[in-house]
């Protein structure tokens, strides 16, 4: 921990021996919040998170290829920048950015990288529903 951070009941916060987890300062979950790791999650300043929320960097099990035992799903660091407020039943998933000041919606699905700042990101798959905004605790 960097900061002061806040979880509600039922946090499940978990790495593997090379898993990092990072909270920035004034950080608030709210119940059930789960964040695993197995390579690296940044996560920023001013960050509210709702109700049952998932952020995860892998998909908990290995993919092979059958022919060279390849890793066909690897795991992708995740990274949450400042301000950002995570509506309840967000998934947050391998992979995924969110720039600073932004807002992500009800039951998203985040999978891939916004560099975007002052947006709403919503939907599943979520995409960017709106620009120039901020908000307010």
């Amino acid at each position: 921990f960097t900061g002061k951070a806040q979880f509600a009941l039922g946090a499940t916060i978990r790495t593997d021996h090379e898993g990092i987890i990072s909270f920035g300062n004034n950080f608030k979950a709210n119940q059930n919040f789960t964040c695993f790791s197995n390579t690296k999650i940044l996560l920023g300043n001013n960050i509210l998170i709702g109700w049952n929320v998932n952020i995860r960097d892998s998909d908990g099990h290995n993919i092979l290829n059958i022919n060279n035992n390849e890793i066909l799903n690897p795991n992708k660091s995740i990274e949450i920048g400042n301000h950002v407020w995570i509506g309840s039943h967000v998934d947050i998933l391998k992979g995924a950015s969110i720039n600073d000041n932004s807002i992500i919606g009800f039951k998203s699905l985040v999978t891939k990288k916004y560099t975007e700042k002052n947006v709403i990101i919503a939907g599943s798959p979520a995409k960017i529903i709106k620009t120039n905004i901020n908000w307010e605790e």
